[in-house]
């Protein structure tokens, strides 16, 4: 409450009033600035719980953000460490297709040696067959 605030409530405002009004008027008033100047700290001091409440939550909110940047940098990591093994893995079975194809190519190569070899002998046969049918 401001000097001027008490000589307002000291100075009477009718002829009427009396000093003794005057007076229970200013206490009435400095009760109410009272009030007032404990809800003004109460409110004051809310905010304040308030901000560092906030302050707090933002403090946690970066924590979890750098822990999950650090479980994305994990992650890649071991992302590129499987991608890595996956690449051999295919590279080793895409050599034992390979090996396997040679070997189809092989066995064709083979085969194809086995009919050309029997149409020989079928031939020989025939041409065999032939000679002792003429010679009977």
């Amino acid at each position: 409450m401001t000097l001027a605030d008490v000589a307002e409530n000291l100075i009477p405002k009718s002829t009427e009033e009396g000093a003794d009004f005057c007076v229970e008027r200013l206490i009435k008033a400095l009760e109410q600035a009272k009030v007032d100047a404990r809800l003004k700290a109460e409110k004051k001091e809310s905010l304040k719980a308030e901000k560092e409440e906030r302050k707090k939550q933002k403090q946690m909110q970066n924590n979890t953000d750098s822990d999950v940047k650090s479980t994305e940098t994990v992650t890649a990591d071991e992302v590129k460490e499987n991608n890595d093994s996956e690449v051999k893995c295919a590279e080793t079975v895409a050599n034992e297709v390979k090996d396997h194809n040679d070997s189809e190519e092989k066995s064709a190569e083979t085969m194809a040696n086995e009919v050309k070899e029997l149409d020989d002998s079928e031939g020989k046969n025939a041409e065999t067959v032939s000679n002792e049918v003429k010679e009977d």
